[in-house]
């Protein structure tokens, strides 16, 4: 079952990617799985790691990992996951499936975001 990412932010001025992460996941709602792996607190606000798998969670199958997040004023690595990440959702919904020609797997990402 999807949980809510990000749910320690306070504000308004939260990051756009915990919220991009956020329409991913009620999306994806039924096929991905997400949990808080920690929190990281950055003068006075707090901000989730959190995990979302994607597909089988079987420890036996094979597993793909997908890490990214922002550093300072770099995104890339968080843009990276977020599109991989609704790539799988959209086609998930879509008329191909994951895993349709690889068989069987398990995806993971982990989103981080440290503000400078």
């Amino acid at each position: 079952m999807a949980a809510a990412v990000g749910s320690h932010r306070e504000e308004p001025g939260g990051l756009p990617e915990l919220d991009e992460l956020q329409q991913i996941v009620e999306a994806g709602a039924g096929h991905l799985s997400c949990r808080r792996l920690c929190d990281i607190t950055v003068e006075d606000r707090i901000f989730g790691v959190d995990a979302v798998c994607f597909g089988n969670p079987d420890p036996s199958l094979p597993a793909v990992g997908i890490f990214g997040g922002v550093h300072g004023l770099e995104r890339i690595g968080s843009e990276v996951v977020l599109a991989c990440l609704s790539s799988l959702v959209a086609r998930r919904h879509g008329r191909h499936r994951v895993g349709q020609a690889t068989g069987p797997a398990k995806w993971s990402a982990a989103c981080s975001s440290t503000p400078a």
